[in-house]
């Protein structure tokens, strides 16, 4: 029997225990970078359910879509407005799911020239159910880490009321515009005629005085009336409505 010296095994035992302990160490490494991947992947998946309720709680319509021109997220206004369901139209090209052939351009433009603007805003008009209406429509790319266009996203605002209510508010300017000018015109008229002294006969100076005092108070009517809306839209009138008699 031949007894070896623990000294002998040294050259054999030393790389044994390194191999081991890199082994162990890489496996711990592996082990810490998994958990690390598992956390990474719940925050993803989190950061996925709230980007979701997000879209889904905006009133205006959205749209998401890929690199490829893919539908892969639209809220219910987008359904409603764009007559389609997500759950058989998502992962589908954009053309296959809209009708409307501008949005759909204006989609893949947005993704074709990222270099040159994120984000744009463009304004356009949708047949609804048979009824135009204006929308202001957000486009912007959704980048990468590395700069590049994983997809867009758009956004639809219907201004079809806003743009009545502007309308509406430049004829009330242009037309109260008018309505000022016609009394004005009156006052300065007989006031040049009494300057010049073109009247002498008192019962007709009385008669321009008369008529200025007239068209004085419709101006003064006309003024008021313009700060009661003010007033209204501002809360600071109080409209209090009662029933009344018209025929009385």
């Amino acid at each position: 029997l031949v007894m070896t010296d623990a000294n002998d095994m040294g050259p054999i035992t030393a790389p044994l225990n390194e191999l081991l302990t890199e082994t162990k160490l890489q496996l711990d490494r592996l082990r810490a970078e998994n958990r690390e991947l598992q956390i990474q992947s719940r925050i993803t998946s989190a950061e996925k359910h709230q980007t979701e309720a997000i879209i889904f709680s905006i009133s205006d319509a959205v749209i998401v879509t890929n690199r490829f021109d893919e539908l892969i997220l639209a809220n219910d206004a987008a359904e409603k407005l764009l007559d389609f369901k997500l759950e058989t139209s998502q992962r589908k090209n954009i053309d296959r799911v809209i009708t409307d052939g501008t949005l759909v351009r204006l989609i893949r433009d947005t993704r074709n020239h990222a270099h040159n603007a994120h984000r744009k805003v463009i304004e356009h008009c949708i047949d609804y159910h048979g009824v135009l209406r204006t929308f202001t429509i957000t486009l912007s790319c959704v980048l990468t880490t590395n700069h590049e266009v994983s997809g867009v996203v758009a956004v639809l605002h219907d201004v079809t009321r806003e743009k009545e209510i502007s309308q509406v508010k430049t004829d009330f300017v242009s037309n109260v515009s008018h309505e000022l000018k016609t009394p004005l015109a009156s006052i300065k008229a007989y006031v040049e005629m009494l300057i010049d002294g073109e009247v002498e006969a008192e019962s007709s100076k009385q008669e321009f005085y008369e008529i200025i005092a007239s068209e004085a108070d419709r101006l003064h009517r006309l003024i008021e009336n313009i700060l009661n809306i003010s007033r209204i839209e501002s809360g600071v009138v109080k409209v209090v409505r009662e029933p009344i008699s018209l025929t009385a």
